[in-house]
């Protein structure tokens, strides 16, 4: 596993699941993958949600998803399953 720093992107044991963060801070690039491409928001709306953190480690972010891509998109698929199952067994809808 990753531990160093690669691109303003960072994996640890112990930090978020040893899921790929922006270095220094528990914002997952899933995280910000998911407000890009399907909520829609630019890096700029990111930043002023997320105001620790700069452009440039929201573009790292960005970067690091288009070379690691078919990885953070199976995770979030995983993710969008387990929701689906307890929303079904709960009887609420999640829409598409």
């Amino acid at each position: 596993m990753e531990t160093a720093a690669a691109h303003g992107i960072e994996m640890k044991a112990g930090v978020c699941g040893g899921k790929p963060v922006i270095a220094g801070t528990r914002i997952t690039v899933k995280h910000i993958v998911v407000e890009h491409l399907f909520n829609g928001r630019t890096a700029e709306d990111i930043a002023v949600t997320l105001p620790h953190l700069t452009l440039a480690q929201i573009y790292d972010a960005m970067a690091y998803y288009h070379r690691h891509k078919s990885e953070i998109d199976q995770d979030i698929a995983a993710e969008d399953d387990i929701i689906r199952k307890v929303a079904k067994q709960y009887g609420v809808t999640v829409p598409d």
